[in-house]
Formats: structure tokens, C-alpha cells, sequence
């Protein structure tokens, strides 16, 4: 048993990693078990002293069961003074709930509290019976981003999920994408196995990610995008699946989309695995972000420029977009390139409070109108930054009689209506009028 400690302001939590000698000759390095010890007060241990949680396949990533908050927050729900939330390896065989006790029940004893009985009953506690299922469909290395795999999951609602992980940051769904039965007839397989061989297709409908949602409601602020035939342009920095991309594409036929990666091996996997494809509407650019900016002419040719790029130094505390993506010079790169009624939207992830505001006052003195919109429970919030002021007029010259919020609110309802018009099947659980109502000045 492998241990290492670390604290966190709920309280002391021990990570362990538990490595079980396994009989098959492809053993991977990764551990078996993977384990949090949490120790919560005596006061609100109703339910006895040591339990044992397991965390279904496929569900790690979510924000209970990682994040020391939510650990926590499940331990105190759990009842028990100590509570082991066991993480389940990938790659790693687990046949069912039964055969986990057995594996586990005499070594998780080694932490157990000091004061239980030795021949106490240890329960085990799961979300249900079902241990979940992860299939490894490919595992890779990428030279700027490391080990990465590709895996479907089981997930809420008996749907499956497709995600590409960096095992560098294997807490992290780097892309994720909804599995819909493929109803075009089963394909003919050519030589070695492919994902498009599959029985499933990737549902492009769907948004897994939660601020990709709210950037489909910043097209909004761009002027004419509702108007029949008005052709627009977009360029994204980051593409990841390509999930992002191919929405817009499905859903906005008046929108041309130019994305740029700086990683070809994420361009291959969203071709590959995600189903990413590309024609006159989509091009995909392998270039870095900052130098495909800095090379085009300074004129205004975009109506939406999207950021949504993560950066691989997250010291700074900063892990959306790298730091050099929001210095003021380059920023004013990026208004030089929109169209004077288009829309700069910015993923930012930044937990340093001190960053964050200077990445603001930086945005406030290139783009005169920003507007955000926070996304609960996690730490991403979308800048909405205007090249010109537009609805936060002064108030010796007042234009609108309307906020800002009621305007961006009923430009969001008609994007709405426009995009479920487009003849696909909208997701019912996509509402960008609820999502608008939690718009703020920034």
C-alpha cells in the first residue's frame, strides 16, 4: 500500500493507492483502487464509525466524488467517522459489488480507526449495486500532452458517454460526447477494428460540457445572426473533441467555422474517435493559437472569436487559456479581428481571485462592454466581451430603454427558436433561457 497525505479545508484527507498483484500479463501501472480517507466529526457521525464507498466506473470525474469539497460533503451525507472513498482503476477488471468486499475487506482494515473493534462489520456503501462499466477503446501518447485514453462509460439515464482523459490529470474529462445507437445499418469492417465499426454514433446534439452551453448563448450578442442568409464567421482556439464545433455546424448553417489546435493527436482523435468532420463550412488549423492570430492582417473578419483552450501551466492558478492568451497587447489583437457588431467569448477557469480580476481589467481596457455568466458548481465563468459599446450606454446618452439583461434574454429566445428550427432533434435538456437569466455585468 502505497500512501501519501494531503490537506484540504474540510479537513485531513490521506490519499492511498492500493496495488493488487493480478494474474493477466497486460497489468497496467495504474492501481487497482485508488483511495481518500475522510475523517468528519464525531458529532455527525450518526451511522457508526468506518465505511467503505465505492465510486461506480465512469463517475470519478464528478465533482462529489474528486474534489475535497465533495468528498466531504459525501462523508457527512454517509454518516460514518471515517469514511474510504475507493476509486475503481482503469483498465482493471471488477466483476461485481461481492468480489470488490472480498479484495478489500481485510486490507482496508490497515485504515480503519484506531478505536474499532477488530471483529467490527465494515459496511460498503455505493451509489447502487451497479459498479458501473468502462470500456478502454484507445489509449496513446501526444508529445505536448502525454498519456491520454479514450474510454465509453455508462452514465445517468442508461445513455453511454464517449471521453478522451489525460491520465495526467485523470480527474479531468478533457472531452466528453453522448453515444446514440447508429441507425444507418451495421457497417462492414476492413481489416483492423475502427470506432466508426461501432453500433454507436457520437450525438453532436448533445453538449456534455456545461460551458459549452452557455457559449452557444454569447452568439446572441452578435448582430444578424437570426437574419435569414446573412452569412457569418467564427474562429475557435481549441478544439478538443470537436464537440463544441460540430454543434455550431449542425445547428448554425449561416456559421463558417475556422478552429485551430495546436495538438494534431487531438485533431486525429476528434476525426477518429468524436466523428469530427470537416467541409467548406469546417476547417480544422494545426497551428498554435497565439501565432495564427498574431499572422493574420488586422481587419475585421470574425464575428465570434472563442477561446476555449486549456493551458498545461496551471501553477499560476489559471487553467483557462494560458496566460499569454489574455495579456492586454494580444487582446488587442483579438478586437482588431471582430466585426464591430460580433462577440470575443472567453472560457476563463481561475482560482486565484487576484489573476482573475487582473485578466478583467486587462479585458475592460480593450473591450469597452463585458458581460459573464458564472456556471454553478464548478469553476469556469464565460466572458462576453463586445468591441464597441452597444447597450451599456453612459447615462447622460441613453439609447435603450431596455437592460442589457432583457436584450440579451430575448436574443437568446429567438437564437433558440432559430436553432431548433434547423431541422435536428433538440436536446430537451438544453435550456439557453435558463442559462441567459444568470447573465452579469462584469
Amino acid at each position: 500500500m502505497k500512501k501519501s497525505l494531503e490537506r484540504c479545508c474540510a479537513g485531513l484527507h490521506h490519499k492511498v493507492d492500493l496495488h493488487i498483484t493480478s494474474a493477466s500479463p497486460k497489468q497496467r501501472s495504474e492501481p487497482c483502487y485508488s483511495m481518500t480517507v475522510v475523517d468528519i466529526k464525531q458529532s455527525l457521525a450518526k451511522n457508526g464509525k468506518f465505511a467503505i464507498f465505492i465510486v461506480p466506473q465512469g463517475r470519478e470525474t464528478e465533482w462529489m466524488f474528486f474534489s475535497p469539497e465533495g468528498q466531504t460533503e459525501l462523508a457527512n451525507s454517509a454518516g460514518f467517522e471515517r469514511v474510504i472513498i475507493t476509486m475503481l482503476g482503469r483498465g482493471h477488471r471488477f466483476v461485481d459489488m461481492d468480489s470488490i468486499k472480498k479484495e478489500l475487506s481485510s486490507k482496508v482494515m490497515e485504515l480503519a480507526p484506531k478505536s474499532l473493534s477488530s471483529d467490527a462489520q465494515v459496511p460498503f456503501l455505493s451509489t447502487g449495486e451497479d459498479l458501473g462499466n468502462r470500456v478502454v477503446l484507445h489509449e496513446g501518447n501526444s508529445e505536448l500532452s502525454g498519456d491520454f485514453v479514450v474510454e465509453d462509460v455508462d452514465g445517468d439515464g442508461g445513455h453511454q458517454y464517449r471521453r478522451l482523459i489525460f491520465l495526467s490529470n485523470r480527474n479531468v474529462v478533457q472531452s466528453e460526447a453522448r453515444l446514440v445507437a447508429d441507425k444507418t445499418g451495421p457497417k462492414k469492417k476492413k481489416g483492423k477494428s475502427s470506432p466508426q465499426a461501432s453500433d454507436h454514433c457520437i450525438d453532436h446534439g448533445y453538449l456534455a460540457c456545461q460551458h459549452h452551453r452557455v457559449i452557444i448563448t454569447g452568439l446572441a450578442w452578435i448582430e444578424g445572426i437570426l437574419t435569414p442568409g446573412e452569412e457569418k464567421r467564427s474562429l475557435i482556439v481549441g478544439l478538443g473533441g470537436g464537440g463544441l464545433a460540430m454543434f455550431l455546424h449542425q445547428y448554425f448553417k449561416q456559421l463558417s467555422i475556422e478552429v485551430v489546435e495546436l495538438d494534431p493527436s487531438i485533431s486525429d482523435i476528434a476525426n477518429s474517435w468524436f466523428q469530427l468532420k470537416e467541409d467548406e463550412r469546417m476547417k480544422v488549423i494545426i497551428q498554435d493559437g497565439l501565432e495564427n492570430i498574431r499572422s493574420k492582417e488586422s481587419c475585421a473578419t470574425y464575428d465570434v472569436v472563442i477561446f476555449d483552450v486549456d493551458s498545461k501551466d496551471t501553477s499560476m492558478g489559471m487553467s483557462c487559456p494560458p496566460q499569454a492568451f489574455v495579456d492586454q497587447e494580444f487582446l488587442t489583437q483579438v478586437h482588431a479581428l471582430l466585426t464591430s457588431t460580433g462577440v470575443f467569448i472567453l472560457n476563463l477557469v481561475c482560482r486565484n481571485t487576484d489573476l482573475r480580476n487582473q485578466v478583467v481589467d486587462d479585458l475592460r481596457a480593450v473591450f469597452p462592454e463585458l458581460y459573464s455568466i458564472k456556471i454553478e458548481e464548478e469553476v469556469n465563468e464565460i466572458v462576453f466581451a463586445l468591441p464597441h459599446l452597444r447597450f451599456q450606454t453612459a447615462l447622460e446618452d441613453r439609447k435603450f430603454q431596455e437592460s442589457p439583461y432583457t436584450v440579451f434574454q430575448t436574443k437568446v429566445k429567438d437564437l433558440q427558436q432559430i436553432a431548433k428550427g434547423q431541422g435536428n432533434s433538440w436536446d430537451s435538456s438544453l435550456d439557453l433561457c435558463e442559462l441567459a437569466q444568470n447573465l452579469r455585468i462584469v
